[in-house]
């Protein structure tokens, strides 16, 4: 059961809980952000919010899934559109976590693969945000990527500059498509098993 707050400090409370979750976003080195989520979380870092701020488990799945990422660094929205038209400064904030975070796991997937062929942005922010394209791009130059001017475009397409090592492709992302693609699949795969000739299989 949760603990009960004053009613004389709740606007108090409130304040402090936000400035706590804030702080918590920021200081997780550690985590890999997204728009709206932080994960790969030091473990001590929930422990601390559970001791000191009595939050539980849905109050910490909460934060995490729903409070972390552009909104919880920003303390302003998890929106990348709605950050780009914002002039204080916890938005540039936000938007340059961002792209660092995704350049460094970049850099730790090439490492990892012995180097990199090419880069696809998809999503919501990787189709349709060109700013966030371009930095993502210019923080992997020392792979090779280089990319050409594209704040407009749409639709698939390859956005890589002629002197990129690295293709850059803007996909967009298609989740139906990909469902009933794999049922279809599924079902081809399974119909000599459903077929009146053929045993039922142990």
């Amino acid at each position: 059961m949760a603990n009960k707050v004053p009613r004389s400090k709740e606007d108090d409370y409130s304040r402090e809980m936000a400035e706590a979750r804030r702080r918590f976003v920021k200081e997780q080195t550690g985590a890999s952000l997204t728009h709206v989520g932080s994960f790969s979380i030091d473990p001590g870092a929930l422990l601390y919010l559970m001791d000191e701020h009595g939050m539980d488990s849905r109050a910490l799945a909460d934060l995490i899934y729903k409070r972390s990422g552009l909104l919880g660094v920003s303390g302003l929205s998890s929106d990348m559109r709605s950050l780009r038209d914002c002039k204080d400064p916890a938005a540039k904030e936000a938007i340059d976590l961002f792209v660092y975070r995704i350049v460094r796991e970049i850099g730790s997937l090439a490492a990892a693969l012995g180097g990199l062929d090419g880069l696809v942005f998809t999503g919501g922010i990787g189709e349709n945000d060109g700013a966030t394209r371009a930095a993502i791009a210019a923080g992997c130059a020392w792979l090779g990527a280089n990319a050409e001017d594209d704040p407009d475009g749409s639709g698939e397409r390859r956005i890589d500059a002629a002197a990129s090592r690295v293709q850059l492709w803007v996909v967009p992302t298609d989740e139906e498509r990909m469902i009933a693609s794999h049922t279809a699949h599924l079902l081809d795969a399974l119909e000599p098993i459903r077929s009146p000739g053929n045993p039922r299989p142990d």
